[in-house]
């Protein structure tokens, strides 16, 4: 069931449609047809007196006071190929887009690069492009053979990889919700972003994760003390890391992604500096994946970075220590518009790593009692 947060007309739908044409059978259209459920009347709060004026302005700030305004969403009809989407992801810098029925303006859901990077995953393993359980030993190594599929992955509609990932459901909200309920309904579960609705069931915009974190980083003062505990303190984070060589193929880079179900993997250094912290990969990267390139997964994950970002491996990770406070990482988070710290220790190695979801996380665990 689609939880929305704040309440609209919800006998509505968002197109415009008629009554009698919304009832089209569409196999696709399961998530714009689940019941709005209103969570106008959660009683949040933090258990803490520190941060407690943050939570009291999360509280009060509703999605329509972040200043989203209403515009054309960039998007892809259910039949564009998985290579225009690409093309279409890379040329606006974004992450993901929503996907619309070819026959009217309804959405049906997100394509994001989770989802591109479980079918790549299959089609590099088998050929085929059945989102399946993919061993690493069933791995194609034939530069011609992958050439041949990289055509194929490129000519696939985006309609059959909607949510491949499982990450990215289509949860409508609407306007009038609280920040605070977003984070309690939503983002603290793993979803990064959802579709805004107005009372009139239009389509304004999307919220993400880094919306919150990037107001919460221009309040800092309302966090009080608990903006200055510690990433330790706090235990903030993963202390579980998915690593890889440099030296390591980019394929088995991504397959370790897939595999753990985890979004990125830190890329450490091999030999006299073994295990140090060199480059993030993260399933944005498969951004750069082309039909004519697909054969370049098989390089070293550093030479693929370097191909990727023109030259740009040398750009250093994002990183905290387990010292660092809260203050500091969200900071950090927003100033450079990641979605990720890596904790490292003295010697720059990996310990764990700090995502938007576990951010969510930490403040829904402090809003169980009133404000």
């Amino acid at each position: 069931m689609a939880t929305t947060i704040g309440t609209g007309m919800v006998n509505s739908m968002a197109s415009g449609k008629s009554s009698q044409s919304k009832k089209k059978k569409n196999k696709h259209k399961k998530n714009k047809h689940k019941k709005k459920i209103s969570l106008a009347n959660v009683v949040v709060s933090s258990p803490m007196d520190n941060g407690q004026e943050m939570f009291h302005l999360l509280n009060r700030t509703t999605i329509r006071d972040l200043g989203l305004k209403e515009k054309a969403i960039v998007n892809v009809s259910e039949n564009t190929t998985l290579g225009d989407a690409l093309q279409i992801l890379s040329g606006n810098r974004v992450l993901s887009v929503p996907v619309s029925e070819a026959s009217s303006i309804d959405y049906l859901g997100f394509i994001d690069v989770l989802d591109i990077l479980t079918f790549a995953i299959n089609m590099y393993a088998s050929g085929t492009p059945q989102i399946e359980a993919t061993k690493w030993g069933d791995f194609c190594q034939d530069i011609d053979t992958l050439s041949h599929r990289g055509v194929r992955f490129g000519l696939k509609p985006v309609k059959h990889l909607m949510n491949a990932s499982k990450k990215d459901e289509w949860l409508p909200v609407y306007e009038n919700g609280t920040l605070l309920q977003l984070i309690e309904g939503v983002f603290y579960k793993g979803i990064h972003h959802v579709p805004v609705y107005s009372q009139a069931n239009t389509l304004i915009n999307l919220v993400s994760q880094s919306d919150i974190i990037r107001l919460m980083a221009q309040n800092m003062n309302l966090l009080g003390g608990l903006g200055r505990k510690t990433v330790k303190e706090l235990n903030l984070g993963t202390r579980y890391v998915i690593s890889m060589s440099i030296k390591a193929q980019a394929i088995h880079a991504f397959y370790l992604m897939y595999f753990n179900k985890v979004s990125a993997i830190a890329i450490v250094s091999d030999g006299q500096f073994d295990g140090k912290l060199v480059a993030n990969l993260s399933a944005s990267d498969i951004k750069g994946l082309k039909p004519e390139n697909f054969s370049s997964l098989l390089l070293p994950v550093t030479e693929f970075l370097n191909q990727l970002r023109n030259g740009e491996l040398s750009k250093q990770p994002t990183v905290c220590t387990e010292n660092t406070s809260l203050h500091t990482v969200l900071l950090r988070l927003a100033l450079y518009r990641v979605h990720r710290l890596w904790v490292v220790d003295s010697d720059d190695k990996p310990i764990g790593v700090i995502s938007l979801t576990d951010v969510m996380k930490l403040f829904e665990s402090f809003a169980d009692a009133a404000l």
